[in-house]
């Protein structure tokens, strides 16, 4: 498929030293399938500092990026006072989404340019712009933003006192207004789950909700070197920054409830990898205080290249209590092969997830004993999920498959 229209690509930002971050995946699948389908491709990227650090997988392409230097995002106190009163649209948004008036702008001049092109905007706040323009309009919907922001801030009530319960829920009101309004402006919203894609539909009859999964930046899987469970250890490795909300839920009942309730039997035969930055700050604090309480937990800090604890680990866990984001960590064990542990609620609306067949799935600390059990007792169960998530990758994941699936929804809804 050729196509002579530019896209216009809008990204929030690139942050440094954080390559595996799901909206730097999302961006760089989606370039690769923009490229597939023949566009000529334009990253714009809104940051703060002068001189952001691209990941090098986003240089390996014909990519024009345009980066908005000193994005320093403030409202007005007519802002402040649409926000308040509920109306107008623009000044509510401009409240909830500061980034959106330096956005505005370069989209305006695109739209100018090249009235065919498409744009493509990740996340909420950037895809806000979009209120009353007329353009083709594509927004990749990592959240459903109102849900996580109500979740994160009861997760947030558990270490510190959080907003207000009445300051918060009309956030929560006017967040779920802003969703309703930017899906509309768009011609399709992508989402990354089946549950995110009905609940949309179900809340607004009048978008377009398309499901998206999504592909990994190498496709490449790793060849084992170690034999799963050696020496009678069974190591498990967790990712995500400590002071970021989602990784602390996870680690939070991993080390609060899960090892609280395992036998010393099986406390003393597992190996816990914590993998990810954890700088002097409450929840990181909070986690390395949980950890301490035990010697076969090692905080690893930041490290640069995670191949190789793909290879030398025998399971990844993912233990968040809600859902949120793009499951990039468990669509990146599937690439690697290396078998998942996950509650249902962090792999929840993940396409073709099978328990005990392409992934462990488990909520209470005593199934997941009891799985734990059940790979001790027969370690080559470990080679048949890694096999068979990898399988589950390469159809329903892939760049290939992502690929295929952009061009129909392109070809429905916009050309």
């Amino acid at each position: 498929m050729k196509n002579s229209n530019n896209l216009v690509f809008i990204y929030t930002g690139v942050t440094p030293n954080n390559t595996g971050s799901g909206a730097q995946v999302r961006v760089y699948t989606n370039i690769c399938a923009y490229i597939d389908l023949g566009y000529k491709v334009e990253v714009i990227l809104f940051v703060n500092d002068a001189s952001p650090v691209l990941p090098h997988y986003f240089l390996s392409y014909p990519v024009k990026f345009t980066i908005i230097n000193n994005c320093h995002f403030k409202q007005t106190i007519f802002d402040r006072i649409g926000y308040c009163l509920g109306w107008p649209k623009v000044n509510v948004l401009n409240w909830l989404f500061p980034i959106r008036k330096y956005v505005r702008v370069e989209v305006e001049k695109r739209i100018v340019l090249n009235t065919k092109a498409i744009h493509h905007f990740e996340y909420l706040n950037v895809a806000s712009a979009t209120l009353g323009l007329n353009g083709s309009f594509i927004y990749s919907n990592h959240d459903l933003v109102s849900d996580r922001y109500l979740k994160i801030e009861s997760e947030r009530d558990s270490l510190i006192k959080g907003k207000n319960l009445l300051i918060r829920y009309y956030k929560y009101h006017q967040l779920r207004r802003a969703e309703k309004w930017i899906a509309i402006t768009n011609k399709i919203v992508l989402t990354v789950s089946q549950d995110d894609t009905v609940l949309y539909k179900n809340r607004i009859k009048s978008g377009t909700f398309k499901l998206l999964p999504w592909s990994w930046p190498d496709e490449s899987a790793i060849t084992r070197s170690r034999d799963w469970i050696e020496n009678d250890i069974i190591k498990i490795l967790h990712l995500g920054s400590l002071n970021s909300m989602i990784p602390y839920s996870s680690l939070k009942f991993i080390l609060s409830n899960l090892f609280e309730n395992l036998p010393n039997e099986i406390i003393n035969r597992i190996q816990l990898l914590i993998v990810g930055n954890d700088p002097d700050a409450p929840y990181s604090n909070r986690i390395k205080y949980l950890a301490s309480k035990y010697n076969n937990v090692n905080i690893m800090g930041y490290v640069e290249d995670i191949n190789p604890l793909f290879d030398n680990c025998d399971l990844q866990i993912v233990g968040s209590q809600f859902s949120t984001g793009i499951r990039t960590r468990i669509i990146e064990s599937f690439v690697r092969g290396l078998p998942v542990i996950s509650t249902y609620s962090a792999a929840k609306g993940m396409y073709g997830l099978e328990h005990k067949k392409n992934i462990y799935l488990a909520d209470k600390p005593d199934h997941i004993k009891n799985i734990i059990d059940g790979i001790f007792m027969d370690r080559s169960q470990l080679e048949i999920i890694s096999k068979n998530a990898r399988l589950l990758y390469e159809k329903e994941y892939s760049r290939k498959m992502q690929t295929e699936r952009l061009q129909q929804y392109i070809y429905k809804y916009i050309n």
